[in-house]
């Protein structure tokens, strides 16, 4: 199996479960963004950036962001 592009790989996480707007935020959230500078990208209020945060952790059983990177970051580094 060839390796993902970065950009793949963030595309793939969460898939069957985020939404396309959920799929927004997370990438600006490991670009670094804050919540103000994600919700002036997108053209959202902070607290609706707030509000999908929360359902996304909701549904990937999460609490903090460093759970959402090592979430991700998971499947990439376990070794066989």
């Amino acid at each position: 199996m060839a390796p993902l592009s970065p950009l793949d790989a963030v595309e793939s996480f969460g898939s069957t479960v985020l939404t396309r707007r959920e799929h927004d935020i997370v990438r600006l959230i490991f670009l670094g963004y804050p919540n103000i500078k994600i919700a002036e990208r997108l053209h959202l209020s902070v607290n609706t950036v707030k509000n999908h945060r929360k359902r996304m952790y909701l549904k990937l059983d999460i609490t903090t962001e460093r759970e959402l990177i090592l979430k991700f970051m998971l499947p990439y580094v376990s070794q066989p």
